[in-house]
């Protein structure tokens, strides 16, 4: 199952190693009417770590983001545990495996008065 959330960065951590693998944890604010914010927290995990490093590398805080997930789940000893684990990225200045070829330089000068 594969779903999308927007919203904007609140936090991101620093990539981790564990074992083998490369983690890396986003937290996403997602638009509501609600008194208290609404977080979602996306993890980057192993492949898809990698296929996203540069993208990752380059959000910021209070940045907007779209970001495509699966849901996980699973059971350890006798408890159950789910999160969101991340599988692509958009943000404001373009689809997650553009790269620096390819992106449009910033526009230089004064702008036009209307």
């Amino acid at each position: 199952m594969s779903n999308q959330i927007t919203g904007t960065v609140k936090a991101i951590t620093q990539p981790v190693q564990r074992g083998t693998t490369v983690i890396q944890t986003v937290a996403v604010e997602l638009p509501s009417q609600s008194q208290y914010p609404e977080i979602a927290v996306v993890e980057f995990v192993g492949k898809r770590y990698e296929k996203l490093k540069e993208k990752l590398d380059q959000l910021k805080i209070g940045q907007k983001v779209d970001i495509g997930f699966n849901y996980n789940g699973r059971e350890y000893q006798g408890k159950w545990f789910g999160g969101l684990s991340g599988w692509k990225l958009f943000t404001q200045d373009g689809y997650q495996q553009q790269t620096p070829q390819q992106q449009v330089p910033p526009a230089t000068g004064t702008p036009a008065s209307f």
